[in-house]
């Protein structure tokens, strides 16, 4: 059995970063790394709390906090109205 090909596609899924594959579902739908924070509270509604940060002279960053009903909560990061990050607390 050639195990090259399958060590050469393990190392190339290790090196994606795991923030790409991130998505959340919740009562509206699907929600991806790259969709607009309106999509985000069109699907998912507003969420239990958030933070602001400015980062430079012209961008912000958010931090979303999300809590569903029998789920992990989840934290949303959106910079410049995009969704940059989906982790799981």
């Amino acid at each position: 059995m050639n195990l090259k090909p399958i060590i050469i596609g393990l190392t190339l899924a290790l090196a994606i970063p795991a923030t790409s594959f991130a998505a959340m579902h919740c009562g509206g739908g699907w929600i991806h790394v790259g969709d607009s924070a309106g999509k985000i509270l069109k699907r998912c509604g507003k969420p239990h709390y958030k933070t602001t940060t400015k980062i430079g002279l012209s961008s912000h960053e958010e931090v979303w906090y999300y809590e569903f009903s029998g789920k992990l909560p989840h934290t949303v990061t959106i910079r410049d109205g995009k969704v940059i990050k989906i982790e799981v607390d």
